[in-house]
């Protein structure tokens, strides 16, 4: 399979080559398991204060304690005002990273998750800690989510996440464990965020498989089920939260270099690999046929209810975009599929006319799909030129040709949604009013950050040679666009609690409140 597609994927790239580094192949050989969990195993809370150090005494061998540096050393931080909010920063943290950064349920905090590392002699220590923010009282409560000695980092990376909320109080994460001269093994545990009290839920699972690695696992939408394959084995380790058991599906699904190759569906319970549809027991449910020699990019609709296919007939140069890290292939061929894995609708091109996914308006049941020519002359992000775009209806396969407009025409605001379970999107905001058949699309790529309550819309521009960041804000009931935030950043950040852009900077976070000055 051709994966040089869409330049949306170099973000993709970027995430396997950071966990996949100096890894070599697995060497071990596949093993089916079948196996039932332990019974739940309570552990008391560790709350870390900023100024009280606590060490925790080990009471399997006490005279680890001296060479467990990293377990006596809670993460230390301090808060500083700064314009229109404060910023965190880490208190000698070695090498403290912020992994993950997400609102609580109860929307009344941001939890990040800080991962440390440290090596002492021939033996590497990981530990992760969790942060309780409340941005209005610039409260910061600390605890810690894990710690134990890793034999290799990258996987513990790829495994040790936080996949989700199982309620308003409790995580879901994957932990790591092992003394000094053990085996590095893992757990699967929750924790209260407010009280820091621990439930192991599975004890030493998932499998180790180092050298190997973990693709981006997941927590199913109905809570239930946690997922977590391996990459070049290819093992789909399924654990059921409410049954308390797990299995190891019979087939693989393996991933190759650089490239992840299972494209889970929104709501976590199905997946494509290798052209395939399967269910979370690793059971085959569809297989497409014809599609071109050369499979490219699959994506979910956000709905779950359809994916899209693209695919290439010719490799030739005429066929390819330039300029950037590599050669990304215009697709000649585009299928529409509903849940099931049956094809709906097929559309397919000719000559050097290439037609691609734009995305999708869910609540109607339709796809945007462009239609465009390749100029190598340009820059690698303007090559596609003589675009044309149409609405999709993906069940009656009817369409209708946009005319693009001023934003102040549109009388709808339907935005065409993207989904990725690996990555955000950068690329231009797309705005339809199905009824008149009309488009605005944005000038500049952008990251969406989300909509609004009031039904308005948010992104972020970034201008990487100047390392300039203005948020906006799009209001469609008064048709206009407010400049809201300019910073000094190349940092994508996150917008938490719908005012706070948060940006990860080096040893610590960046809180900008965002103000709603008017500027369009």
């Amino acid at each position: 399979m051709i994966w040089k597609y869409a330049s949306s994927l170099f973000l993709t790239i970027l995430v396997v080559a950071i966990l996949s580094a100096c890894k070599e192949e697995p060497k071990k050989q596949p093993v089916v398991t079948d196996k039932e969990s332990l019974n739940p195993i309570q552990v008391q809370p560790t709350e870390i204060s900023s100024l009280i150090p606590v060490i925790e005494p080990n009471t399997t061998n006490p005279s680890i304690s001296k060479t467990i540096t990293l377990a006596e050393k809670p993460l230390k931080s301090s808060v500083k005002e700064s314009s229109n909010g404060f910023q965190i920063e880490f208190v000698d943290a070695g090498d403290a990273y912020v992994m993950q950064s997400f609102s609580t349920p109860r929307k009344d905090a941001i939890v990040h998750v800080v991962r440390r590392t440290e090596a002492n002699g021939e033996e590497r220590w990981y530990r992760k800690d969790l942060l309780l923010v409340r941005p209005e009282s610039k409260e910061v409560r600390t605890f810690m989510l894990m710690h134990g000695r890793t034999d290799d980092s990258y996987t513990s990376d790829s495994v040790t996440n936080s996949y989700g909320f199982l309620d308003e109080e409790n995580i879901l994460y994957t932990a790591v464990h092992g003394m000094a001269g053990t085996d590095t093994s893992y757990n699967i545990e929750k924790m209260n965020i407010y009280t820091g009290e621990k439930t192991v839920l599975f004890t030493r699972q998932p499998e180790n498989p180092s050298p190997d690695f973990f693709t981006p696992g997941w927590l199913t939408n109905s809570k239930e089920k946690l997922v977590l394959p391996t990459f070049s084995q290819g093992k789909l380790h399924v654990f059921d939260l409410k049954q308390q058991s797990f299995l190891t599906a019979e087939n693989r699904f393996p991933s190759s270099w650089p490239m992840y190759s299972i494209f889970r569906s929104p709501d976590g319970e199905r997946f494509w690999h290798g052209g395939k549809l399967y269910d979370l027991q690793g059971r085959l449910l569809s297989e497409l046929k014809e599609t071109g020699n050369h499979r490219l990019a699959i994506h979910w609709s956000p709905d779950n209810q359809f994916s899209a296919q693209h695919y290439a007939f010719e490799d030739g140069d005429e066929h390819r975009m330039s300029g950037g890290e590599s050669d990304i292939l215009g697709p000649q061929g585009l299928v529409f599929i509903d849940r099931s894995g049956k094809i709906s609708q097929r559309f397919e091109t000719e000559g050097d006319i290439h037609v691609e996914l734009v995305g999708w308006i869910p609540k109607k049941q339709t796809a945007i799909i462009q239609y465009y020519q390749i100029d190598k002359k340009k820059p690698i992000n303007e090559q596609r030129i003589n675009a044309t775009y149409k609405a999709v209806n993906v069940v009656s396969g009817q369409t209708r040709t946009l005319t693009a407009v001023f934003m102040e025409k549109l009388n709808n605001f339907e935005r065409a949604e993207t989904w990725s379970p690996y990555s955000s999107s950068f690329d231009y905001m797309f705005f339809v009013d199905l009824d008149s058949g009309t488009y605005w699309r944005s000038l500049e790529r952008a990251y969406y950050l989300g909509q609004l309550e009031d039904g308005g819309h948010r992104w972020m521009t970034i201008d990487y040679g100047k390392g300039e960041s203005v948020i906006y804000n799009l209001q469609p009931s008064k048709k206009k666009i407010e400049r809201i935030f300019e910073g000094r950043t190349i940092n994508p950040g996150e917008l938490l609690l719908n005012q706070w852009f948060i940006s990860i900077e080096r040893q610590g976070l960046s809180y900008k409140r965002l103000n709603q000055r008017k500027q369009s």
